[in-house]
């Protein structure tokens, strides 16, 4: 447990969860703190699911609604605490830190397999374009 936690740790300290978030809130929403997605099931400014807040909130007893999602800051608490789960899962599932690619494909897919799944590919190619549109 404690190489997990140091490990996890390490991979927060150098990928910088608080980056991969703020790329990905131009990916899902172009910013927007009140969008609404996929039919009506994704909310916020990071698209956020409520299966996403079911699963912080069996996690960590935490108390979140699907609403919350629309308050930025705990739209980024929620995602901080699923991506440590999926990134726990794949310590142990792995034995190593996943890359910024798994963690972004993570937040697309699920964070049980989402980094192997083939429709995350273009989640993550998009992911890449605004990071490269930022930075010209």
């Amino acid at each position: 447990m404690k190489l997990t936690l140091t490990l996890i740790l390490s991979f927060i300290l150098s990928f910088n969860l608080s980056n991969i978030s703020e790329i990905l809130k131009e990916v899902e929403s172009n910013g927007d703190i009140e969008a609404i997605g996929d039919s009506g099931l994704a909310y916020g400014v990071l698209q956020i699911h409520k299966g996403v807040i079911e699963d912080v909130n069996r996690y960590y007893g935490t108390d979140y609604l699907h609403d919350d999602a629309f308050i930025e800051v705990c739209a980024e608490e929620i995602f901080n605490l699923y991506l440590a789960i999926g990134i726990n899962l794949y310590v142990k599932k792995h034995g190593k830190v996943p890359s910024t690619e798994d963690v972004v494909r993570m937040w697309n897919g699920g964070i049980y397999r989402g980094y192997r799944k083939e429709s995350t590919e273009k989640y993550y190619k998009k992911y890449k374009e605004v990071i490269n549109a930022l930075e010209n």
